[in-house]
């Protein structure tokens, strides 16, 4: 019996130092809904996978704006442009206009990037937040490395919000988009 016990406490002991365990809602977080992929910096709302033209009724003047380019999945073609403007810079995308019910001209946000601290999440993360309030906010998860950048994340069905680290754990950028 006290092998079994043993066991049990090894294997829970690997998954919370792993960061498989914890689990939002028994931390007393709730965990991340569609609701919560925007940024706000209490004017302007940037909000994914909602429509461009709905964003453009906001007036804001835009800095920069490029075809991105094309991606192909099966027989349909997706565009992508990037929309640069003070503080953040929006992607919109038809993708996946044929599985969402959307018209081919139609163009979605499909990422959120911004570095800027005037920016904010539902939960109040910005940059320059801590990863310790990131995760206080949003519940324990693994710091990934990718091509040399550090990154927690934290998905709801199709969409991802990432936030970059800088050397000291900082939040340096917010990325949301979607996959």
């Amino acid at each position: 019996m006290n092998k079994i016990i043993h066991q049990v406490i090894a294997i829970c002991s690997f998954l919370v130092l792993s960061g498989c365990a914890v689990s939002s809602s028994v931390a007393g977080i709730s965990t991340v809904n569609s609701s919560e992929f925007k940024l706000t910096d209490g004017k302007v709302n940037l909000v994914l996978d909602s429509p461009y033209s709905e964003f453009l009724l906001q007036g804001l003047d835009e800095i920069h704006s490029e075809y991105v380019g094309e991606t192909y999945n099966e027989t349909f073609m997706y565009k992508t442009y990037l929309h640069s403007y003070d503080g953040f810079d929006l992607y919109t995308s038809n993708a996946n206009y044929n599985l969402k019910g959307r018209s081919f001209d139609e163009y979605y946000i499909s990422q959120i990037t911004s570095k800027s601290p005037d920016f904010y999440s539902s939960r109040g993360i910005t940059a320059g937040s801590t990863v310790d309030k990131v995760m206080d906010a949003y519940g324990n998860t693994n710091i990934l490395e990718k091509e040399g950048d550090s990154f927690v994340s934290y998905d709801y069905e199709d969409m991802k919000m990432s936030y970059f680290l800088d050397a000291n754990d900082v939040v340096e950028e917010i990325v949301f988009r979607t996959m």
